[in-house]
């Protein structure tokens, strides 16, 4: 990435090389590749939902078969749904890469590189956090096996079994290690796919916010105090400088809109599934709890504060937009806007117009606002359906 930013960007290139979904890797292979990828995903899918039909039908089969299955669909669109929009993916990166090429004076560069930096940053952190909590559930899920070896007890320790709620097909006592494998690699592909989607979604959350952020300085430097008396004297350079800032505005609008577009099918897909799996996780939690499970509790436990973790930083970054899109009026505001020549007050009456309207990540055709408040409704309503579920179960 040949500007001024992309280093910053290094990281979710690599992850999304790794993948199959970056859109500047032009060779054939890619294709294959992402297509093994996508029915390698798939099969974990078809294995959970397959124990419903050859095993016995019962409510906790059921429970247990929803518990994992959701998370497992959605890391299968999301891969889908990246792979392919990866044309827009690269129109979006190359509008980023023309907005850093487009900035000259070096305040507006600040505030690119402080965000790019943050964006970074919250990139490196999401991606410890997940492959931390994924090392942990490998550990807990070998723990007796290595607790054999290291402190021996008379009698072994019960060791790590093949997940009941996955069917098969095959024998699994013979193949034990081989679907082993199996599971680490789709928990390691599906960890990575998260962390890859995500953190580029962050990375242009940043660069959405910055605009807002430079849109916001373009307007106070014009129109403040000790600027005003200057700017009457000058009114051509005054309608160029204000020109500017209308134009980073409208350019930053319009990248949310080509956001939400592009990503709209697997965020229609993400609230349901994000829900009702939290929901059976926790009903399985306090299950763990009663039967004394301690090995099972601690892992739903992890399992439940991962779903709380990204469901809240789904709707802060959601939250960061509305909140720089907004500060836009504010600003204007906050200046002598009044005492302005009369071109520029025509300019600012198309970004005061349209600033009083935050810009939004609106998903699910627009019934979802990801904000603070709409975390708020996510866990009421994930703390609803469980205690329907533990109402029904008792």
């Amino acid at each position: 990435m040949d500007f001024a930013g992309g280093h910053y960007y290094r990281i979710n290139r690599i992850l999304l090389t790794c993948l199959g979904l970056w859109p500047y890797y032009t060779q054939c292979t890619k294709y294959v590749y992402c297509i093994f990828l996508f029915l390698f995903l798939l099969s974990s899918t078809v294995f959970q939902l397959s124990s419903l039909v050859t095993k016995e039908y019962s409510i906790d089969l059921l429970l247990n078969v929803l518990s994992i299955v959701g998370p497992s669909i959605y890391c299968a669109l999301k891969y889908f749904a990246t792979f392919i929009n990866r044309n827009k993916v690269k129109e979006l990166i190359e509008q980023i890469r023309y907005d850093w090429n487009s900035l000259k004076e070096e305040e507006e560069l600040k505030i690119m590189h402080k965000r790019a930096t943050n964006g970074r940053f919250y990139t490196i952190v999401m991606l410890l956090w997940l492959y931390s909590t994924l090392f942990l559930l490998i550990l807990m899920l070998f723990s007796p096996s290595i607790l054999n070896i290291v402190i021996p007890l008379n009698e072994s320790r019960q060791s790590w079994q093949l997940p009941t709620a996955m069917e098969f097909f095959i024998d699994r006592e013979k193949y034990a290690n081989l679907l082993t494998l199996y599971l680490f690699l789709i928990a390691f592909i599906s960890t990575s796919i998260m962390i890859a989607t995500e953190t580029l979604m962050i990375m242009y959350v940043q660069h959405i916010c910055s605009m807002f952020q430079i849109t916001g300085y373009r307007i106070e430097r014009t129109l403040n105090k000790s600027h005003i008396k200057w700017l009457i004297s000058s009114e051509k350079f005054n309608s160029k400088s204000i020109v500017k800032a209308v134009d980073n505005h409208r350019s930053a609008i319009k990248f949310v809109d080509f956001l939400k577009r592009t990503f709209s099918i697997s965020h229609f897909f993400a609230i349901p599934l994000g829900v009702t799996s939290l929901s059976i996780n926790m009903y399985l939690f306090c299950e763990c709890i009663m039967a004394k499970n301690i090995g099972g509790a601690s892992m739903s436990f992890l399992y439940i504060a991962t779903h709380f973790l990204y469901i809240f930083f789904c709707n802060y970054i959601g939250q960061k937009v509305i909140d720089y899109s907004d500060d836009i009026f504010k600003k204007i505001c906050s200046t002598r806007w009044y005492e302005a020549p009369l071109k520029i007050q025509k300019c600012l009456v198309m970004i005061t117009y349209r600033s009083m309207k935050p810009s939004t990540l609106t998903v699910c055709l627009g019934l979802y606002l990801p904000s603070l408040q709409g975390f708020a409704t996510l866990v009421s309503s994930s703390l609803s359906y469980f205690m329907v579920i533990y109402s029904v179960r008792l």
